[in-house]
């Protein structure tokens, strides 16, 4: 029996169909038929029962679904372990982060933690802020870096840093020899993209709607693809300075004076369950960095 024949199965089993398996896989459908022929033979039982032009597990398919995926993860887990150990990786240190903070200052983080200690791999998940906190608690993430403050008492949180809410549109929109152009000819020309953000999008889109009752809103759930809306020409959104400076270097985009509204503030926390060992050494090795940059 082969590894091989175990993916294509489990392949075959989620897809529900072996001409999207093979899609999957990048092998042609005859050898997703000759793997699944394989195992059967090997197990002795039938895996799959035909519907239509579709494909589902048998009585006994959906038991070897079970040992397969266990033969399988257990084969993935050994090559991640081996090629650890040839690259002289002795501890991993797991990260979760926000994808506000995984496009901006995290990868310089994790440039200079690893600079210090080589045999350190960081592996990173990248998930909203919510959830960030969730993969700590449970012990999937060694550390976090969320957008939002944690709820649970079983976690402890600092604020890294401060990250002011700045409004930004298209750089087409202006004539940069001319006066600088106005939040009321930004609302009038382009919607605004809302709720890229965590925490104060509802308070604030009220607020808004106050001064400028003709307000067009699309809700687009991530900032940087706001970002890519905004530099497309599309919309005008309020986005994190942290994340806005390279487009505003790059001349894809402008800043917005806004006098007439006090701007929310976004906030990073740093958060952990127990900080000690490595995951305190990156703490204190992102503070470190931060420091000035508040």
């Amino acid at each position: 029996m082969e590894i091989a024949w175990l993916r294509t199965f489990l392949v075959a089993a989620e897809e529900g169909n072996y001409h999207r398996a093979a899609e999957r896989l990048h092998i042609a459908q005859p050898t997703v038929s000759l793997h699944i022929r394989k195992l059967e033979e090997a197990w002795g039982v039938k895996l799959f029962d035909r519907v239509g032009r579709h494909i589902e597990l048998s009585k006994a398919g959906k038991r070897a679904r079970q040992h397969a995926k266990r033969v399988y993860e257990a084969y993935v887990a050994g090559q991640e372990d081996l090629a650890r150990w040839q690259q002289s990786y002795t501890e991993t240190l797991t990260v979760a982060a926000s994808p506000i903070v995984a496009m901006t200052y995290l990868a310089r983080w994790m440039d200079i933690m690893q600079q210090a200690y080589p045999h350190l791999q960081i592996a990173l998940l990248v998930a909203d802020s919510a959830e960030v906190c969730s993969l700590v608690e449970t012990g999937e993430a060694d550390i976090g870096f969320s957008r939002e403050e944690p709820i649970s008492r079983r976690l402890r949180s600092e604020v890294l840093y401060e990250d002011p809410i700045r409004l930004v549109a298209p750089a087409g929109m202006f004539d940069h020899d001319g006066p600088a152009q106005h939040i009321d000819e930004v609302i009038l020309r382009y919607p605004i993209i809302t709720h890229n953000h965590p925490v104060f999008w509802d308070d604030f889109v009220v607020q808004l709607r106050m001064l400028y009752p003709t307000l067009r809103t699309m809700r687009v759930s991530r900032a940087h693809v706001s970002l890519h809306f905004v530099e497309q020409g599309l919309a005008a959104s309020f986005l994190p300075a942290s994340m806005i400076r390279q487009s505003l270097i790059l001349g894809r985009i402008v800043e917005v004076d806004v006098p007439s509204l006090s701007l929310p503030v976004g906030h990073t926390y740093v958060v952990t369950r127990e900080r000690q060992g490595t995951t305190a050494t990156f703490v204190a090795c992102v503070e470190q960095y931060m420091t000035g940059r508040r």
